[in-house]
């Protein structure tokens, strides 16, 4: 999610920040050590062979856009959690990617 209001990096509240956070970054964050822990668990009992995790980024992660602060940190945020989710679950052959989308037209990003 975006900001539900986009303003100023000087301007964001505290309660913004935690709402695009908990979304974007604490849940997946979360889900991911959720799922990571089952595929472990289906890998060591042989139900499956293979796992991947695929995590949805964005070029904010890298592109600054002071009006949605909140938003830019959760994606360069979700890009380390991607890298150190690879680091962990590399001895166990699962592979851990994120995709950066560009700009896509959504309400989210309609002016």
């Amino acid at each position: 999610v975006a900001p539900k209001t986009r303003i100023d990096l000087l301007e964001t509240t505290e309660e913004s920040y935690e709402y695009v956070m908990d979304i974007n970054l604490k849940g997946p964050f979360f889900l991911t050590q959720c799922f990571a822990n089952w595929m472990i668990a289906q890998l060591n009992d042989g139900d499956v062979q293979k796992c991947r995790i695929i995590n949805i980024g964005s070029i904010s992660a890298y592109t600054s856009s002071p009006a949605r602060g909140e938003y830019c940190l959760s994606k360069a945020g979700m890009g380390m959690m991607t890298q150190l989710y690879a680091d962990r679950l590399s001895e166990y052959g699962i592979g851990v990617y994120e995709l950066r989308p560009g700009i896509i037209a959504t309400d989210m990003t309609s002016g």
